[in-house]
């Protein structure tokens, strides 16, 4: 099974809105931090995907409520600007030399 270091794809997602119905993967914590930013699926069975997508489709004002809070966690927390920066203090720590 290959796994991701961060599902970009959703990131991708979020930032235009789209509220997030996935299964539990490296990082996708990091973004959805409760059922009001998305749906984590803790059983990746066709049968809990397709109940998971269905609770979504029933629920528009949870999906609207998901994909505003999804474009705000992307601004504050994932934007190029701050990964870059999260980058450069990580090799400015890690060249240091030890003590």
């Amino acid at each position: 099974m290959y796994a991701e270091g961060f599902p970009t794809t959703l990131l991708e997602a979020a930032a235009c809105r789209c509220p997030i119905v996935t299964t539990r993967t490296s990082g996708v914590s990091e973004l959805i931090l409760s059922d009001r930013y998305g749906k984590i699926l803790s059983n990746q069975t066709p049968e809990m995907i397709a109940a998971g997508l269905a609770e979504a489709l029933r629920c528009p004002d949870w999906r609207e409520e998901a994909g505003a809070l999804l474009r705000e966690r992307v601004e504050a927390c994932f934007s190029w600007e701050i990964s870059a920066k999260k980058t450069l203090d990580t090799l400015e720590r890690i060249s240091q030399p030890s003590v």
